[in-house]
């Protein structure tokens, strides 16, 4: 049954970056029931409070739309305050990246800023056994203007790992989102589909998904260095 780790709030203080930006509250949507702490990297170079939403999937998980309601009043409850205004950072790993187009649409008053992280429209290989629960979605989302997206991909996503399966295929992958969010994808040589967030991860997790060309630490370095050219501005 699909789990959701709600309720995992950070207050940052302050932040480890000098040049950190600052934000009126950081969401994260990641794709799996992993940690924040996988996400600490990224939250230590803003100045935000960093509020996070993991979704578990397999093959007896709620369907997308459960799970979207849910988000929706997760954000809303956890950090939408004064009406639903502000300026929010969302930051969308694999499959939570699916989801944020509906928080941009649910709550056009805010302005958000828009990170994806190896972003999929689907969960393989449970999306192909139970496509009523895992519906494409968007190209569904239609959103009037998309705010500027930081959208970063691994390399390697595509690549078989040692379980037999993929953790990309293909027309689930970030041009979906490249195409909707009128932004450019930038691609990570040799990057694992696992390397966009802080390891270690334990051994199922690393054999479901194939090891990146590169050590993970240096493909962790070159996101976060992007990550902090965006936030910027600097970042093209």
């Amino acid at each position: 049954m699909l789990k959701t780790i709600i309720g995992t709030i950070f207050l940052l203080g302050m932040s480890f970056s000098s040049q950190a930006r600052s934000f009126d509250g950081f969401y994260i949507v990641s794709g799996n029931k992993h940690s924040i702490d996988r996400f600490k990297p990224y939250i230590s170079r803003v100045e935000a409070k960093a509020i996070y939403f993991g979704v578990d999937v397999n093959p007896n998980a709620k369907s997308h739309m459960l799970v979207k309601d849910e988000i929706l009043s997760h954000f809303q409850q956890r950090l939408c305050a004064t009406k639903c205004k502000g300026n929010i950072l969302v930051m969308g790993w694999s499959i939570g990246a699916k989801f944020v187009p509906y928080l941009l649409a649910e709550f056009p008053n805010v302005k958000f800023t828009v990170v994806l992280l190896d972003p999929m429209d689907g969960a393989p290989p449970f999306t192909q056994a139970n496509s009523a629960k895992y519906p494409m979605v968007t190209k569904k989302v239609k959103l009037a203007s998309a705010p500027h997206t930081l959208i970063l991909s691994a390399e390697k996503a595509k690549a078989i790992g040692s379980l037999g399966i993929g953790c990309d295929i293909d027309g689930q992958n970030y041009p979906l989102f490249e195409a909707l969010f009128q932004t450019t994808a930038t691609i990570l040589p040799e990057a694992g589909h696992l390397d966009l967030l802080q390891g270690p991860f334990g051994l199922l997790t690393r054999m479901a998904c194939a090891k990146g060309g590169v050590p993970a630490e240096l493909t962790l370095e070159r996101s976060l260095d992007a990550f902090e050219k965006f936030l910027q501005g600097d970042y093209k």
